[in-house]
Order: C-alpha cells, then sequence, then structure tokens
C-alpha cells in the first residue's frame, strides 16, 4: 500500500492506481550535513572523488551549537576545498 519508491527513485504507484516516475537523486545531488560531522564528511568526499564526481556531494554544514558562520578543510583527492559551515538555515 502507499508509496514503492525503488532505489533509482521510482515511484511503481502512488496508491490510487495511478503510475508515477520521478527521479529523487542524480550524478548533480548535493547534501546539507546536520551537525560537526566531519568524518562522513571526508568519507563522502573520498567516495565522490573516487567515483568521478564533477564537484563534491557535500553543499555545506548547519551546527546551530557554534555561534556565526566558518568554513572547513577536507580533501577532495590532492586539493584542499572548504566547505561552508552555518549555525543555521535562516
Amino acid at each position: 500500500m502507499g508509496n514503492d519508491v525503488s532505489a533509482s527513485g521510482a515511484i511503481a504507484s502512488a496508491g490510487d492506481g495511478q503510475k508515477v516516475a520521478g527521479t529523487l537523486f542524480t550524478n548533480k545531488t548535493r547534501a546539507i550535513i546536520w551537525g560537526l560531522q566531519t568524518r562522513a564528511v571526508q568519507g563522502m568526499m573520498d567516495f565522490d572523488y573516487v567515483c568521478k564526481r564533477e564537484q563534491p556531494s557535500v553543499a555545506c554544514m548547519v551546527y546551530p551549537m557554534v555561534g556565526g558562520d566558518s568554513k572547513q578543510n577536507f580533501y577532495w583527492g590532492h586539493k584542499e576545498v572548504l566547505v561552508p559551515g552555518q549555525a543555521g538555515f535562516s
């Protein structure tokens, strides 16, 4: 019952018998990371680099426990990239 979503994002049925198709994620999808999870972000950067993504999948990190906005340094292959850290969504 309800929506059956496959890993590719195609919806098999909308519950009322209608067929709906769509894509949830593409190779350009970006993520907002909640909290200061530097190890997880670096793992995502490494995976993206090995998969030859054009840009990292991490857009920014949000951690409201720290006052003010900042930038965190991560490695993208052999290059260093700065990922913005924000205190909130506003």
